[in-house]
């Protein structure tokens, strides 16, 4: 918020004309991007959501909401980058929220705000992390069926360790690995993929003449569930 309200002033609606002047191939490669590295990892949640929350309607909307957030956010962000440092300079600039932070200069006084945002930023990669490297646990405890996975969090996170210092060698192979491999990637399975599961479950559903949206089991009923002797399937619960 002290970002956009900091920038505001500095917009130039001139850098944004001429307008629709982009071609169909430029805006599919934009609208890609973002829906790799933005829309299609929100699937990863699912390993948290809504397993261990009691209260999931609220969970429910709770996620909406903070990913709603968080995309007009980005969208404000993004807004600012071109009309305040222009186009040209956002599209050669890999990190150009950095950039905007840098233009804030409140009288000689208030400077050096980019040092904040870049502390944001490590804080939100490391919960991003914490989240990947929960889902690689969960996924391979369940493709080899293992009773316990304390075995592998040793050894993911030293492989981890080992590709952040050694799988890029340059910029210019990570940028290509995020355009050629991460983006399709993630949109296979982060967007085609759940796409593919709806689809087959409202197919499943009419045929059983089933509830299309089924609703959240009570709190009550999803504690006798979990504290029953008869019944200690998570897929149960």
């Amino acid at each position: 918020m002290f970002l956009i309200f900091t920038t505001a002033p500095l917009i130039d609606f001139g850098f944004l004309q001429p307008h629709f002047t982009f071609s169909v191939f430029d805006m599919t490669e934009a609208f890609s991007i973002f829906l790799g590295n933005v829309i299609s990892n929100v699937v990863i949640q699912l390993t948290v959501f809504p397993k261990y929350l009691a209260k999931k309607k609220a969970g429910e909307r709770a996620l909406w909401t903070g990913y709603s957030l968080g995309c007009l956010t980005l969208t404000i962000i993004t807004f600012l980058c071109i009309a305040v440092l222009s186009p040209e300079l956002v599209a050669v600039d890999h990190y150009p929220a950095f950039t905007l932070a840098q233009e804030i200069n409140a009288a000689g006084f208030l400077q050096r705000v980019e040092a904040t945002i870049t502390i944001i930023w490590f804080i939100c990669i490391y919960f991003n992390l914490v989240l990947y490297f929960h889902c690689i646990i969960i996924a391979l405890k369940h493709f080899f069926k293992l009773k316990s996975v304390r075995t592998l969090i040793p050894a993911i996170a030293l492989l981890l360790v080992y590709l952040a210092d050694y799988y890029f060698n340059n910029i210019a192979e990570e940028r290509s690995f995020y355009q050629y491999v991460s983006v399709p990637h993630s949109i296979t399975v982060g967007t085609l993929l759940p796409i593919l599961m709806v689809t087959v479950g409202i197919i499943k559903r009419k045929k059983q003449q089933a509830s299309l949206y089924p609703a959240y089991p009570d709190e009550a009923t999803v504690y006798k569930l979990q504290h029953s002797k008869e019944t200690k399937s998570s897929k149960q619960i």
